[in-house]
């Protein structure tokens, strides 16, 4: 995949050119320097699963077509059991990233509200998925949208229209903040 748009910036956010963009914060921004993903407030946090779920649900009603998606998974995760049903692309051409290759999957939004349930807590008392991990990528073949949701950051971006991005962020369920991707993201050390 070639690209302008810096490395950093592509798997946080995605392609440039949405008219606005928002961060899911899985678990809280920290809130000193320095600090580790283990000492975050996690009983503040409406959880990855469930916010998985809300925003795919709430993105779905942003697209002409939510049966029409693709998903890229990181091939470092193992390959979930919802996943296995769908078409796969394997690692095509053009679905790496320096440092990241992606198995390509085209399905419905309703299909991968969540690719996996958490298990027991892992080694920082995050849950771990008993079917691999999210997906890295999500987007409608319309382009209305785009998830980012690389593996490092403890929060997905996402870039769509400005009502869209407003609607997320006003939504209750999710723990969402406009973002600017151009500008550097809060991160745990």
């Amino acid at each position: 995949m070639t690209s302008d748009v810096p490395w950093d910036r592509l798997v946080t956010f995605g392609p440039a050119g949405f008219p606005a963009y928002a961060r899911v914060r899985f678990i809280p921004d920290p809130t000193h320097p320095g600090q580790q993903e283990s000492e975050a407030d996690l009983d503040s946090s409406p959880g990855e699963v469930e916010q998985w779920r809300a925003l795919l649900q709430l993105l779905a009603t942003e697209t002409s077509d939510p049966s029409d998606c693709y998903f890229g998974l990181w091939e470092g995760w193992p390959l979930p059991e919802s996943a296995r049903r769908w078409p796969t692309f394997g690692v095509p051409r053009g679905a790496q990233i320096a440092a990241r290759s992606f198995f390509l999957f085209h399905g419905a939004l309703s299909d991968a509200a969540i690719w996996g349930e958490p298990t027991e807590a892992g080694i920082w008392g995050l849950p771990e998925f008993s079917e691999g991990g999210t997906p890295a990528f999500v987007w409608p073949s319309d382009h209305a949208w785009w998830v980012a949701a690389d593996i490092d950051p403890h929060w997905a971006g996402i870039g769509a229209t400005a009502p869209a991005i407003e609607r997320l962020v006003a939504d209750r369920r999710l723990d969402a903040v406009a973002a600017d991707p151009n500008s550097e993201q809060p991160a745990y050390r």
